[in-house]
């Protein structure tokens, strides 16, 4: 999902709303949260649960607690696997029993990691991509501008919508109605699910 949403130009309001949460995200020193995963993404799709916890730069877990239940090919995606990183290194374990590593640090292409953790893993590790996202001026994908929506999953927001340029993908990022803390991501068109981020400890 993270990989398309690259921010344009918007109205102040909203782009105001996601600088907040990147300043609120990037004075964290410890953050967990869980991740509801629908069709999110085209990397690993269908539905399953995982549980981030993250305790500084390059140092996190990310741990499906819900396995997707659909069979997968290599050409419909992957099953989302576990992620250990100690600081330098993130070891993936996958479902069939595979583990392979990678850096943690400066990746060239978004990695399943950054995918699957959304918005809240980019901006707490402050990945290549944040700078795309945020700093893209008018050669960004999307418009975005403030939505009308006040509640979402019966939880009071703040809606930010994201209109793709050739108008094929439509995102709705919902963010706390007092805090600038992400709790969900919906889009539509090229891509129909969602993303839901809830159970939050974070200091």
């Amino acid at each position: 999902m993270i990989s398309a949403l690259l921010l344009g130009i918007g109205d102040s309001e909203a782009v105001s709303l996601f600088r907040q949460a990147e300043a609120a995200y990037g004075k964290m020193s410890h953050f967990e949260m869980s991740i509801q995963h629908h069709d999110d993404n085209g990397l690993f799709p269908g539905d399953y649960v995982q549980r981030l916890v993250w305790k500084g730069k390059g140092k996190f877990s990310l741990l499906v607690t819900k396995g997707n239940p659909k069979t997968l090919t290599l050409t419909k995606g992957l099953k989302a696997p576990d992620y250990l990183s100690n600081g330098s290194v993130v070891t993936v374990k996958w479902p069939d029993g595979r583990t392979t590593t990678e850096s943690v640090s400066a990746p060239k292409q978004m990695p399943g990691w950054e995918v699957s953790g959304g918005f809240p893993m980019m901006m707490l590790e402050r990945t290549p991509s944040l700078k795309r996202v945020f700093y893209s001026g008018t050669a960004g994908l999307f418009q975005w501008t403030m939505g009308k929506t006040r509640t979402w999953n019966k939880l009071a927001v703040r809606e930010v919508i994201g209109t793709m340029k050739n108008k094929q993908t439509t995102a709705r990022i919902y963010f706390d109605a007092k805090r600038p803390l992400i709790l969900g991501v919906v889009l539509s068109g090229g891509f129909n699910g969602w993303t839901k981020f809830y159970d939050f400890k974070f200091k």
